[in-house]
């Protein structure tokens, strides 16, 4: 099955022409790109289950340009996509088919094998979850897919158009949940350039640590720096995930 390019994002329109600003400064504009970039957030988690091999080929359909997604280690190291530390159990299952009644170990604590048998191709009908997404069509038997995994469907489909936009999935405040950074970092940089996907592929996280160090091993890379500012999440308050930085020291 090739999925075809949709015409935005078939490529972009270059255009050329002079900009004067209302400074009367004037600038060449040269290869400036005007697209807009169409990305699916965890793949397409409105219509498909999220982070799942089925919801961004159900994203490539309908015509998105760069696949959103999240990505974990497991206990070997390999990069998994889920947008959480453990297992989230609003949208997942056990080996016998049991909707989890709380978050599960750390997946960097649990092998590929045990993280195999969860079930994430559907939301448990009695969260809050399900009432968010109500038109979210399940597709049971979807395992958590490993990064490798995402990049081969994607090229078995032909989609030569997808970007990849890879949030790095670490809470600073809960090390313990999560590898050691410049492992973390390093491992899922292995899996972008084995693939062959470096060129098609940005960074972003909440953690700007890892992007600190992401930025050291692949400064060709771009980076997106994170931020939150809620009353229970506020992440340029103390530093810890702004490496350091607070916004009151601004």
């Amino acid at each position: 099955m090739q999925l075809p390019a949709p015409p935005a994002a078939r490529r972009l329109t270059w255009l050329r022409w002079s900009c004067t600003t209302a400074l009367g400064l004037s600038m060449w504009c040269a290869g400036a790109a005007l697209a807009f970039d169409l990305q699916g957030h965890r793949g397409a988690r409105a219509l498909a289950p999220e982070n799942t091999l089925s919801g961004f080929e159900r994203a490539l359909a309908i015509g998105v340009s760069t696949l959103e997604l999240d990505v974990v280690l497991s206990a070997e190291g390999v990069p998994i996509v889920s947008h959480d530390t453990a297992a989230n159990p609003d949208i997942t299952r056990d080996a016998s088919g049991r909707w989890l009644q709380s978050r599960g170990q750390p997946f960097h604590q649990l092998t590929l094998a045990q993280i195999g048998e969860l079930d994430v191709g559907r939301i448990n009908p009695a969260s809050r979850y399900a009432r968010d997404f109500a038109q979210q069509q399940g597709v049971d038997g979807e395992r958590i897919p490993t990064l490798a995994a995402v990049f081969e469907r994607v090229k078995r489909l032909r989609a030569d158009h997808a970007r990849f936009n890879i949030e790095l999935k670490r809470h600073p405040e809960r090390a313990q949940e999560s590898p050691e950074p410049e492992a973390f970092v390093r491992a899922v940089l292995e899996v972008v350039r084995s693939e062959g996907m470096a060129s098609r592929t940005s960074l972003q996280s909440f953690d700007w640590g890892l992007l600190k160090i992401a930025q050291r091993l692949a400064p060709e890379l771009p980076l997106a720096f994170l931020s939150a500012q809620r009353p229970r999440f506020n992440t340029l308050h103390s530093g810890t995930w702004s490496a350091g930085l607070r916004e009151a020291d601004f």
